[in-house]
């Protein structure tokens, strides 16, 4: 059937089926969730009916009468309240901080193999949640005090809850979601790419704690997160911060 809109955030695949839609007079809604400007996002917004941004900042890069600022869309099944009882879900122990490390939709290869080499520092300090990536654990550790999954589905509401501190890569969807959780985020963005830009906006309001990758030793990765787990009011004032980077309620 006909499609009523075509919406996209930006993907290179989205370019043949949006300019199909333009063809076809049907209305295209364009995303721009990353602080830099998708070539695709470029090349389709004279196409576009409506443009919707993540940034203040994003509105000087599309034409001013069809974009508008909306913050960036978060799922509704993070709102894990109980922090006690998503300890219990890790079977981890309510008195001892706990840090949350996610590598991205797809993993991180770099990022997991720091938390490896830095276990034995990490576990001293915090509980962890580590979401390696499908396909990508490819050390097993064990501990008490650490737990490893592949993937978290249902289970991210609860790592989220129980976490002190959230370590991550610089791509919008971790950070839209810790900014609606108001959560203290360590970022290692990819290097070479648009999250690095996403990490220095954030970095820039104070609203992250920034490593670069290149030269990051295991060491000093380590010693960041403790130094922050141990740092109540560095923790609460990053969690206000990231909060008010972005419009809440985007998906409204």
């Amino acid at each position: 059937s006909r499609p009523a809109v075509v919406s996209s955030a930006g993907s290179y695949v989205a370019l043949p089926a949006a300019l199909a839609a333009s063809m076809l007079r049907i209305p295209i809604h364009l995303h721009q969730q990353d602080v830099r400007p998708s070539l695709t996002n470029r090349l389709l917004s004279p196409f576009a009916s409506a443009i919707t941004v993540t940034f203040p900042q994003s509105l000087n890069d599309f034409p001013a009468a069809k974009t508008s600022l909306t913050g960036n869309p978060v799922r509704g099944d993070l709102s894990y309240q109980d922090r006690s009882q998503a300890i219990s879900l890790f079977q981890f122990d309510a008195r001892v901080p706990t840090v949350l490390i996610l590598g991205g939709g797809t993993g991180a290869a770099s990022l997991n193999a720091l938390v490896w080499e830095s276990l034995e520092q990490l576990v001293a300090c915090a509980q962890v949640i580590h979401c390696t990536g499908r396909g990508k654990m490819t050390v097993v550790a064990e501990h008490p005090r650490y737990r490893a999954f592949e993937f978290l589905g249902t289970e991210l509401g609860a790592a989220y809850a129980a976490a002190d501190v959230v370590v991550c890569r610089a791509g919008m969807g971790t950070l839209t979601e810790a900014a609606a959780l108001a959560k203290p985020v360590i970022v290692v963005p990819l290097p070479g790419t648009h999250q690095e830009q996403n990490a220095a906006a954030f970095a820039r309001q104070n609203a992250v704690v920034l490593l670069l990758q290149p030269g990051l030793s295991a060491l000093d990765f380590a010693s960041k997160i403790c130094e922050l787990v141990h740092d109540r009011p560095q923790r609460d004032n990053l969690g206000r911060n990231i909060a008010t980077m972005m419009p809440a309620n985007a998906a409204v």
